[in-house]
């Protein structure tokens, strides 16, 4: 009897650890999926755009491992719709704990943002003032 016992318990632990195997792949393929990553980019640029007063667009995005992500493609307009900033990548580190406040402060939980490559093209305009004073972080 004990026996039978040990062989239900083991049986229930195996399907139950199958099962969460199976649901921690489900949902790592749902986060590596493109809807997402277009999603997740879309809000990234809106953010970018909230937080900076001015357009931005960012192309896609690749989370890279729980902690980091790589943000590719991204633009800064000033207010004449020229771009004034390119940068072909930038890695985003964020605070896994902060994950939670997404919702209502979704850049808190970015920790550090790494820009290679950019680009910035700075004009001073007819009237006297320059493209890059458009950008206005909060």
């Amino acid at each position: 009897m004990k026996q039978m016992h040990r062989k239900t318990i083991g049986l229930f632990c195996g399907i139950a650890a199958a099962l969460v195997l199976l649901v921690c792949a489900g949902a790592w393929y749902y986060v590596q999926s493109g809807a997402l990553m277009e999603r997740a980019a879309g809000t990234i640029a809106s953010t970018l755009t909230d937080q900076l007063g001015t357009e931005t667009q960012v192309g896609s995005m690749k989370i890279t491992s729980l902690h980091d992500a790589t943000l590719r493609d991204i633009a800064i307009y000033d207010k004449q719709a020229q771009c004034i900033v390119r940068a072909p990548e930038a890695q985003v580190h964020l605070r896994l704990l902060s994950a939670f406040q997404l919702k209502d402060n979704p850049a808190s939980a970015i920790e550090t943002v790494t820009v290679t490559g950019a680009e910035a093209t700075v004009e001073r305009r007819d009237d006297g003032t320059c493209n890059i004073a458009d950008i206005k972080p909060n």
